[in-house]
């Protein structure tokens, strides 16, 4: 700022993002006291108790379809009016790395490298999304688990009398979330999913 001059001005511009339609859900079921009393089965309440359990899964299946993008579209990202879907490989961004599946953590690297390169449409900058979840199908639970808490990683060819790098695992600190319905909402197993759950999804 020059000797005596104030600081330039900054004006605002338009940027909006439009949220699906709010619902409320909800069952209820009726039962008398005299129903509870005379079922000397006890599966009268037993077969009520199963209604949050219901609730529970119907919610689950809505989180999963909203995270993966899959199976309706009423969840999609609306940008400025228009609806992008969750995972594409052309502009504003691409977030889709392909013929990557999760073997060891090269490819978790392939992966944010990736994320990385996402720029910001307005502004052509680096977005800041600093991943921490590693989202995986029943699968490939514990191969996730394997590669994210190893201990050590090496480094190199393999080749007889090759050099070797032992190094620290670069990929230990991530999160592992999954479902055993993912698989059957992706309709395939070997999908896995890098980034930050609580920043993409609101519910």
């Amino acid at each position: 700022i020059p000797e005596g001059k104030g600081p330039p001005r900054a004006g605002l511009s338009e940027d909006y993002r439009d949220t699906p339609l709010t619902e409320e859900r909800g069952l209820m079921i009726d039962l008398t006291r005299r129903a509870v009393f005379f079922d000397r089965t006890g599966l009268v309440v037993e077969r009520a108790e199963e209604l949050g359990r219901w609730l529970g899964y119907n919610k689950e299946v809505r989180l999963i379809d909203a995270f993966i993008d899959e199976n309706t579209t009423r969840h999609r990202y609306n940008w400025k009016g228009t609806t992008y879907a969750s995972y594409q490989t052309t502009s504003p961004w691409d977030n889709v790395t392909a013929s990557n599946g999760l073997v060891d953590w090269t490819d978790i690297d392939n992966a944010e490298q990736t994320l990385s390169a996402i720029l910001d449409p307005n502004t052509g900058t680096p977005i800041l999304n600093v991943p921490k979840d590693i989202v995986v199908a029943r699968q490939n639970l514990y191969t996730a688990r394997r590669i994210v808490n190893a201990s050590e990683i090496r480094v190199g060819d393999g080749a007889t009398g090759s050099t070797q790098t032992i190094a620290t695992n670069p990929v230990a600190n991530y999160r592992i979330v999954s479902s055993q319905l993912l698989a059957a909402r992706l309709a395939t197993d070997t999908d896995w999913f890098l980034g930050d759950i609580e920043r993409m999804i609101e519910y």
